[in-house]
């Protein structure tokens, strides 16, 4: 109840009630925690990849205060759930996420959109809006490749993805903003059938600016393909980001 009420901003009625929340907020992370550290060791169960992501999709909840309800956008400073509905509607067209979509945008593009969508009455001063957008990452695929090994010592077929992903990020105007925070990019990797979980790993994106990180994820090649579906040969990715709703996205990764 303390969650739900923490999460909808609703007020509570004793100084009492405050305290606990603020007791049950801190120590929710670490809970999460010990629940993925336990699914983690239950890799080989089926459904294991989809109850990771769940819990990274749990603390994004947390972290920005919004409702599984909530549309992403109202992350954005003075955006109410009825621009966000108008905004969603001039992107349904395209069938494009309109967070995502509006990230993509230069910032020339982004304002015109907002003024347009909005009438004239965005609820808020642009800059804030601006400063908080562009201070989410916006992470895209450089590079993937899929390498099959065998270790010699054991003769176990070892998997090896692969990836380089382009991040572009501006935090000086969100800095001034006070909006600016640390964020991370966990990329899960999961069987396609049974959706088991084949490999896990963060990166640290608090820097500014445009650059390019590679990363190396290590999977068991037979569970891979014995797991690929039908044809065989597929596995998914889920590029997720802490912190952030509405920046994520998925591809399906081929083993041959």
């Amino acid at each position: 109840m303390l969650l739900q009420a923490f999460l909808e901003r609703a007020g509570l009625p004793i100084s009492d009630y405050v305290n606990d929340t603020k007791s049950v907020i801190e120590n929710v992370p670490r809970l999460l925690a010990a629940m993925q550290y336990i699914s983690e060791q239950e890799c080989s169960t089926a459904g294991s990849f989809e109850m990771i992501c769940q819990f990274y999709r749990t603390r994004q909840l947390l972290e920005t205060r919004t409702k599984v309800s909530d549309d992403p956008m109202v992350q954005l400073p003075g955006i109410n759930q009825d621009f966000a509905q108008r905004l969603f509607n001039e992107c349904k067209k395209d069938g494009t996420d309109p967070l995502q979509m509006l990230r993509s945008l230069s910032r020339n593009e982004a304002v015109n959109l907002i003024k347009r969508v909005s009438r004239g009455k965005v609820g808020a001063p642009i800059r804030p809006i601006l400063g908080q957008l562009y201070s989410f990452p916006l992470v895209s695929l450089e590079e993937i490749n899929v390498i099959h090994n065998v270790e010699k010592s054991s003769g176990k077929s070892v998997g090896t993805l692969k990836i380089s992903l382009k991040v572009q990020r501006e935090l000086k105007e969100a800095a001034k903003e006070g909006s600016r925070k640390a964020l991370s990019l966990t990329l899960v990797l999961g069987s396609w059938v049974s959706r088991r979980l084949l490999s896990l790993t963060s990166i640290p994106i608090s820097r500014d600016g445009s650059w390019t990180v590679s990363k190396e994820m290590y999977f068991d090649w037979n569970e891979a393909n014995a797991d690929g579906g039908e044809e065989g040969g597929f596995m998914m990715l889920r590029v997720l980001l802490d912190g952030v709703r509405g920046l994520d996205w998925e591809m399906v990764v081929g083993l041959q």
